[in-house]
């Protein structure tokens, strides 16, 4: 099971570096933005996931607390 994910993740490196070098020669993108890029949106979505899973604690905690105040 490593060994195909081994092999994926040595081809999107080097695919990532191939596109860093042509971005760099040719100057028609910019890979060190493209990755900043790319390393913001995911730390964002993690931030984001945390978030809702303590909004869902919070949320779940006062529901109980409401049901055991108010069994109605």
């Amino acid at each position: 099971m490593a060994r195909p994910l081994l092999s994926l993740v040595l081809v999107f490196v080097g695919l990532l570096l191939l596109g860093w070098a042509l971005g760099d020669v040719t100057g028609w993108w910019s890979m060190q933005a493209i990755v900043g890029d790319a390393i913001s949106q995911t730390v964002g979505g993690f931030v984001d996931a945390i978030a809702d899973g303590a909004q869902g604690l919070v949320d779940w905690f006062f529901t109980r607390l409401g049901d055991a105040l108010n069994p109605v």
